[in-house]
Formats: structure tokens, C-alpha cells, sequence
């Protein structure tokens, strides 16, 4: 097996996670810039959110379960850094929960698009700067300090294979 098999798994996950956060983006501004929006693209738009709420839940239950102690495991001390990565993961969890609970009071509270669309900005940044550390750090401390055997207990964990 390719050493690099988890590694490209995690990082083709970033990559599809990123890929729905445009059609969010696109739905909040359209919300945001006129009228009272209808049920119908509030609802679709809580579709979009759910989805990649339960798309990055399983993305990070990955990392933290498998990726994360592994790289401790190895490198002791970067376990300040790996904690805060947790701490960025909680911070997401909450914003997208924010987010979604600002959907659902739409059309009825006249405030909840703008919570919506501030909680979105905050995440989609969020996320998007997370993964690039995780990326150009972690997952290169990954590919330089665990074995080809650590690696491939990683992919076969992951079901990257």
C-alpha cells in the first residue's frame, strides 16, 4: 500500500468539504439581499447545512480517534498545537449548530438571516483556514514522522483503502 493512502484520503475530505461551502454562501447572500426569503430555499438551504454538518462531524471523529493521537503518540510535543486544533473543531461544531438553529427560525425572526449570515462568514473562514494548517502542518508532520506501517494502519482505520 502507498504510505501516503490516509494522508490523500484526509486531504481529498478537506477538498469535498470545501466544495459545498460555495452553494451556502450563494444561499445566504441571496437571503440576506432581499426580501423575506420563501420556505422552499430556506429549506433547501438547511439541507445544505445538515449535510456538511454530518459530512465534517465524521471528518473530524476521524481525526481526532485516529490522525490526532497517532501524531501525539509520536511527537509529544505537538500536543499543544493538536489541542488546539480540538479547540477549533468545538468552535466549528458550534457555529454550524448557530447556524443551522438561525436557518430554522427563518422567515418567522427578521434577525435570524443576519445571525445566519454572520455564523456562515465565521465558519466558512473557519474551516477553511483549519484546513489549510492541518494540511500544510499536520499532515506533513504526518507523512515525515509516522512509518509506512503507522500510515497504513491510518488508511485501513479510515477505510481509505
Amino acid at each position: 500500500m502507498d504510505a501516503n493512502t490516509a494522508l490523500d484520503f484526509l486531504y481529498h475530505t478537506h477538498t469535498a468539504l470545501r466544495a459545498q461551502l460555495p452553494a451556502i454562501a450563494t444561499g445566504l447572500h441571496r437571503m440576506a439581499g432581499g426580501g423575506p426569503p420563501e420556505r422552499a430555499v430556506v429549506a433547501q438551504l438547511i439541507g445544505h447545512v445538515i449535510a456538511l454538518r454530518s459530512a465534517v462531524e465524521d471528518h473530524f471523529q476521524q481525526e481526532e480517534l485516529h490522525l490526532f493521537p497517532l501524531l501525539v503518540e509520536r511527537l509529544p510535543e505537538i500536543a499543544g498545537p493538536v489541542n488546539g486544533l480540538l479547540t477549533e473543531h468545538d468552535d466549528m461544531r458550534y457555529l454550524i449548530n448557530t447556524l443551522l438553529a438561525a436557518l430554522q427560525r427563518i422567515p418567522d425572526d427578521p434577525q435570524a438571516v443576519e445571525e445566519a449570515s454572520t455564523c456562515a462568514s465565521r465558519y466558512l473562514r473557519l474551516l477553511g483556514d483549519h484546513s489549510e494548517l492541518e494540511e500544510h502542518t499536520f499532515f506533513r508532520y504526518a507523512q515525515e514522522h509516522l512509518d509506512s506501517a503507522h500510515l497504513a494502519e491510518l488508511a485501513a482505520t479510515l477505510g481509505a483503502e
